[in-house]
């Protein structure tokens, strides 16, 4: 929260609280453990505080979750772990494919004494109480879901469930092999079918070099790459529903280049909500539809039309 800290956390506020998050298409709602709060409140100044935590909390099936209730249960939780009353607010979005709560920790607890969390637990345990109470709510998923998963990742251009396993399980020179993965099946809910049809997929990507009939060696920088895939994929996405009509093209803007682009704000957003670092679609008089990253302080002046 030093520096320019409190105004980041400020502008943070507003853009999980903007328009069209809610279910029915409203503004954003904050929210605590009592009942709705305003944005005046949470943001609010409190002596002594050094730190904010950001969560974004996305389970699975989140649709079939109240999430609202969920994010409360899950923050009595953390305060009973880690024994003080917690200062917090949190706002559901809807408006992604996978619906999520964004939930903001103050640096300071409700006796005014200083919030510091173990790292082990922001990593892991609170992960794994979140996965409890999801579990809980909708019980476990079946072998059947879990396959599912896998058989929908097999093809996708992104770093995947299938590609963390196929990296846990390589030598430290990258070289896959069928032994392993048969060996590993049970423990790590990947079977040779799912693994072979993977590294397949990552052999035309020219990810994978296939070296025997039962081994592959993985391209150094393979899943950097992945990521990078994903990304591109996740922002044209992010644009078709942002403007939802037919453009002529849809471009990643390189803010590095020299030449610059002219044309209208369709769109302003979020490229990491958890960060809070913007973006905004522009769409120029030839219709091309340009997605650009843009600095946070030089945001606020741009607006839509």
């Amino acid at each position: 929260m030093t520096g320019g800290g409190a105004k980041a956390a400020r502008a943070h506020l507003a853009y999980i609280e903007r328009d069209g998050v809610e279910r029915d298409g409203s503004q954003g709602r904050l929210f605590d453990a009592n009942g709705e709060v305003g944005r005046a409140e949470v943001g609010a100044a409190v002596e002594g505080e050094k730190r904010q935590f950001r969560f974004i909390i996305a389970p699975e099936d989140g649709d079939e979750l109240d999430l609202r209730d969920y994010t409360r249960r899950l923050v009595g939780r953390m305060e009973k772990d880690l024994g003080r009353g917690l200062r917090w607010a949190a706002v559901c979005h809807y408006n992604t494919d996978n619906p999520h709560v964004h939930l903001v920790v103050r640096g300071v607890d409700t006796r005014d004494r200083e919030v510091r969390i173990d790292r082990t637990y922001l990593s892991e345990s609170l992960r794994l109480r979140a996965q409890e109470l999801a579990t809980n709510e909708l019980g476990p998923r079946s072998e059947l879901d879990v396959r599912r998963q896998l058989e929908r990742e097999i093809s996708q251009e992104r770093l995947t469930t299938i590609d963390r396993r196929l990296a846990a399980l390589s030598t430290p020179d990258r070289l896959v092999r069928m032994t392993d993965i048969a060996t590993a099946a049970d423990a790590r809910k990947i079977s040779r079918p799912h693994a072979i049809a993977r590294l397949d997929i990552l052999e035309r990507l020219h990810l994978a070099e296939r070296v025997s009939s039962t081994s592959w060696r993985l391209e150094d920088g393979w899943q950097d790459t992945l990521q990078r895939l994903g990304d591109r994929g996740g922002i044209i996405k992010r644009m078709h529903g942002a403007l939802r009509r037919t453009q002529a093209a849809y471009r990643i803007f390189d803010t590095t280049s020299p030449t610059p682009i002219e044309g209208v704000v369709r769109h302003k957003g979020l490229h990491d909500e958890q960060t809070g670092a913007p973006f905004v679609i522009v769409e120029t008089a030839r219709r091309d539809a340009h997605y650009v990253r843009v600095d946070p302080a030089n945001s606020e002046g741009l607006r839509r039309g």
